[in-house]
Parts: C-alpha cells; sequence; structure tokens
C-alpha cells in the first residue's frame, strides 16, 4: 500500500475500523445514559480507553501526505491519567460515619464533554484517512420501520411506550424489541 492509497484491506485498517465502530457504540451508550438523566463513570472510563485505542490504531498513519500536523487531537491530558488514581471524599455508607476517602481514576477528572468532543475529533480524522462511514450524499430521511421506534424507545429507556404504539405496528415492533434485545 503506498502512501497516497486509501486504507481499506489489510488487517491495521479494519481494527481501526473496529475500534471505530466501538467508539461509536459507546458514545451511543454515552447519550443513552444522558437522556436517562445520569452518567455512569465507567461509560467516561470506556470513553477514555477506547479514545486511546483509536488514537493509537490512526497513529500508524501520521505520515499520510494528506495529513497536517495539527490533525492528530492532543490525547495528553489522558495519558497524563493513565495508571493513575485520585483521593475523593464521598459520604460514607457506614454508620456513624458522615465522610470517607476513596481512590478512583484520575481519567474520572477529565469532563465527559470533553471526551466527546476528543472522540469527535478522532471521527474527523478518520474521515481524513477516509475510514469514515459511508453515508449517502441525501440519506432518506422521511422511512420509518420498527427498528428505528425500538432503538428510540430503549435509548430512552421507553420499552414500556412500545405497549402503547397502535395496534397495527405494535406486534411487529414487540417482535423487533426481542430482537434487539436477543442482539440479533
Amino acid at each position: 500500500m503506498s502512501d497516497d492509497d486509501p486504507p481499506g484491506g489489510n488487517k491495521a485498517d479494519q481494527r481501526v475500523q473496529e475500534r471505530l465502530g466501538r467508539l461509536q457504540k459507546i458514545r451511543d451508550q454515552w447519550w443513552g445514559e444522558g437522556t436517562g438523566g445520569q452518567f455512569d463513570p465507567q461509560t467516561k472510563r470506556y470513553i477514555a480507553t477506547v479514545i486511546m485505542q483509536v488514537w493509537d490504531s490512526l497513529y500508524q498513519y501520521r505520515n499520510k501526505p494528506i495529513l497536517s500536523e495539527d490533525d492528530f487531537p492532543d490525547v495528553s491530558p489522558i495519558r497524563e491519567r493513565l495508571g493513575r488514581e485520585k483521593d475523593v471524599i464521598t459520604d460514607s455508607k457506614r454508620l456513624g460515619e458522615k465522610r470517607t476517602v476513596k481512590s478512583v481514576p484520575a481519567v474520572d477528572d477529565l469532563s465527559g464533554w470533553y471526551l466527546i468532543e476528543l472522540s469527535e475529533e478522532l471521527d474527523d480524522l478518520a474521515d481524513k484517512l477516509d475510514f469514515g462511514a459511508d453515508v449517502p450524499e441525501n440519506p432518506e430521511t422521511s422511512e420509518f420501520d420498527e427498528s428505528d421506534l425500538v432503538t428510540l424507545a430503549s435509548a430512552r429507556n421507553q420499552e414500556d411506550a412500545i405497549e402503547d404504539a397502535p395496534d397495527d405496528i405494535t406486534g411487529r415492533v414487540i417482535d423487533t424489541l426481542e430482537e434487539y434485545k436477543n442482539g440479533s
């Protein structure tokens, strides 16, 4: 593969695609938690992990002529916190104790929104390297099917709302929801 060839077929390219898919999946989880009203610290930690994996996978392409020095986002705030913990004061669950000190990963200091923006910068870099998703210029947005409703309801933790859907689609949607839950 020459420097001008677009990425695509080798194992390194496939690894980049797989990691970009994981990045999108964890962002989807973040959005779902946000609409539910509460973000899980584990999700934020996993976003940081996947960001570093994607960055690491893309770094091998740093000498491509299409890239400039500033195309790679600065991941040093994550790197500086890897393998480190910090102490935080929390409410104690023990009877008679008001506060306790607990060690948590240092990446917890980073804003979740910062991590989301950083992940989107990696998407931009991947697009520049021709790893972006193939999206039609004018996607058809007026089409709707049962999986759209299932995805929306699941992301909002409103699966019970499906039962209130019109009778002509309720059965199909419930079947689609079962497939979705079973990973089909």
